[in-house]
């Protein structure tokens, strides 16, 4: 069996990244982000981590793949903005009347 689970030459990576690089730092985010005491540290680490995603994508003019990190990220700080009241009290959408 070929090791490269992608066959298109600039974003071809080792099979074994998949199991101990990208899987294992996803599932740990989720279970963080799952977490109310760590949902703001993993929401921040998750915005790094998909930032790092868009960039890659980007720099190999892949315009439609980029959209997915990014539109995942929006929605787990949109998440974590309707469930902690402390994000809402830091980025009001509305002024207080």
């Amino acid at each position: 069996m070929n090791d490269v689970y992608c066959n298109r030459p600039h974003v071809s990576a080792p099979r074994r990244m998949l199991w101990t690089g990208w899987l294992p730092a996803e599932c740990a985010l989720v279970v963080l982000y799952l977490v109310p005491q760590t949902s703001v540290l993993a929401a921040i680490v998750m915005t790094g981590y998909l930032g790092g995603a868009v960039a890659t994508h980007l720099r190999i003019a892949d315009t439609a793949r980029a959209a997915i990190p990014l539109v995942v990220g929006i929605l787990a700080w949109g998440g974590l903005y309707l469930r902690d009241s402390c994000i809402r009290q830091l980025i009001p959408l509305r002024r207080p009347a």
